[in-house]
């Protein structure tokens, strides 16, 4: 009926989300602290909706599973319902991979036709806003959406995504363990790795290398250098990352910041130095916490 969440490091968290998938209503504990800014998409009302239903409890203690409760007698189970299907219904129209690149396209475009030749660019860590958008931007333009890690070669193995299977083997040109068929699919130590808390179980190992991550990263700065890219989106982790300043220098001097996408994923939002140099770069700019 009901599973348990709040804020940990950050307020965004992929288990808001898998709660909400699997058709269960989120009791989040802390709903009244969350920025205005932060989780605009969810459907905070409808929370606090559940939160209200009489007969569901919270005594206070996080750690103690007995501080929830829920008394069958009291719960309205239509109004249960009614609250669980609206809830549901919002997260598949507004919170899918799918849904939230939808929404990126149509701002940087301005409602204009889908971009056709697009360039993402990314760290070797996992990064949940940059990855559900790799995951969603690759379902609607397909190879038309090139996805790479400058410098991979070059950068240190900790702490990227490695291959478990083989050990000291240098990184790919792409997100690693996005791609079920190149990563995890093809080795026990791989999908060992991805046991236990968290590890974006949902997101992770969902896009196909063969009909997906086929595509030639081989001119990808010859590419960016005669301007063949409608847009090249950035995760900021390449601007922390010295191996990979290198390629963001050469973003910069050849694609013009209104073609220039920067996506902030951490889980606290960028200072304003951060968004000073961000700026310098881009004129859009997506943060996945704001307060």
């Amino acid at each position: 009926m009901f599973a348990v969440t709040r804020k940990k490091e950050g307020w965004d968290c992929m288990r808001h989300l898998e709660i909400m998938a699997a058709g269960c209503v989120p009791y989040f504990i802390d709903l009244e602290n969350i920025p205005p800014l932060t989780l605009q998409f969810y459907p905070k009302a409808l929370f606090a909706e559940a939160k209200a239903i009489r007969g569901v409890s919270f005594l206070g203690d996080t750690l103690n599973p007995e501080s929830f409760r829920v008394d069958m007698q009291l719960v309205d189970f239509d109004q249960y319902y009614d609250v669980a299907t609206r809830i549901l219904e919002h997260s598949r129209k507004h919170l899918t991979t799918r849904a939230m690149a939808r929404y990126l396209i149509r701002t940087i475009t301005k409602g204009d036709a889908q971009p056709k030749h697009v360039l993402m660019a990314t760290n070797c860590v996992d990064d949940y806003l940059t990855d559900s958008l790799l995951h969603g931007l690759k379902k609607i333009l397909g190879r038309n959406l090139i996805d790479f890690v400058p410098e991979a070669r070059t950068l240190p193995t900790e702490p990227c995504v490695q291959d478990a299977a083989h050990p000291g083997a240098p990184l790919p040109e792409y997100r690693l363990n996005m791609y079920m068929d190149s990563w995890a699919a093809s080795s026990s130590e791989n999908f060992e790795s991805r046991k236990g808390y968290g590890k974006g179980f949902t997101i992770w190992n969902r896009l196909s290398k063969q009909n997906e991550g086929n595509v030639d990263r081989s001119r990808v700065y010859e590419d960016i250098t005669e301007g063949k890219f409608d847009f090249v989106i950035l995760s900021d982790r390449l601007l922390h990352q010295p191996e990979q300043k290198k390629f963001v220098a050469h973003v910069q001097l050849f694609v013009p910041p209104n073609r220039t996408v920067v996506l902030i994923g951490g889980d606290f939002p960028a200072g304003r130095h951060e968004l000073e140099s961000f700026s310098k770069i881009s004129d859009w700019i997506f943060q996945r916490e704001i307060y």
